[in-house]
């Protein structure tokens, strides 16, 4: 068993969901599955609980979770995800199903599809790359790992602008570790809003340096 209280990055189903600052309690436990329980609060929603379970055998993986935000512009958004992965090879490809309910954003069901390559990023030298595919009704996230979303593809409904948002498109990317701890990274997206067909191309270049999570 595994437990967590403090401040930490979580990214909830790969960030597709959510990827950013948490602050609460998590806890794991079991195997062959294991599960993982958050219970917390994050900038957008004062009440947070999210059940992670995951099963991995050396030829495949299955991840299901259930993710409730109370509240998103004063609705509780309800986020379920399954998904499926595979080894190919140097590859890892993905099949992530996604299904939100808001009564504000609205219903919706996504989906993202991943092929990675697989092993270890953290050795200096070493070079990853990835595609990925999504499909995403803005009931489907809260805050997203993706850095191609303009301003009006990360909105949600409100009595005011009645709009819901999400989004559809590629975006492929490179990492490489240059030292321990250090890593760039370089990224590129193409997408559309689904409610206006806006259409967003995005490149995105960082050079990041990572440090402990400090928890209490």
């Amino acid at each position: 068993m595994e437990t967590g209280i403090g401040i930490f990055g979580t990214a909830f189903a790969e960030g597709n969901i959510y990827d950013s600052k948490f602050k609460g309690v998590r806890l794991s436990i079991g195997s062959p599955v294991r599960y993982t329980l958050y219970h917390g609060t994050i900038d957008k929603a004062d009440d947070v609980t999210a059940l992670h379970a995951s099963y991995d055998t050396p030829a495949y993986g299955i991840d299901a979770g259930m993710y409730r935000f109370d509240k998103i512009n004063d609705a509780a958004r309800n986020i379920y995800m399954g998904n499926f992965r595979i080894p190919l090879d140097k590859f890892d490809f993905g099949a992530m199903l996604l299904h939100g309910r808001d009564h504000a954003a609205g219903n919706g069901t996504g989906y993202v599809l991943t092929l990675a390559t697989s092993g270890s990023t953290w050795r200096p030298g070493s070079l990853a790359y990835w595609f990925k595919y999504y499909r995403q009704p803005s009931a489907t996230y809260v805050s997203h790992t993706m850095h191609g979303m303009a301003d009006y593809m990360s909105y949600d409904s409100t009595s005011i602008d009645p709009r819901r948002g999400g989004f559809q498109g590629w975006g492929a990317g490179l990492s490489y570790t240059v030292q321990k701890d250090l890593m760039f990274a370089l990224e590129y997206y193409d997408i559309r809003d689904l409610d206006t067909s806006r259409r967003s191309r995005t490149v995105w270049a960082a050079l990041t340096g990572y440090f402990r999570n400090y928890e209490i």
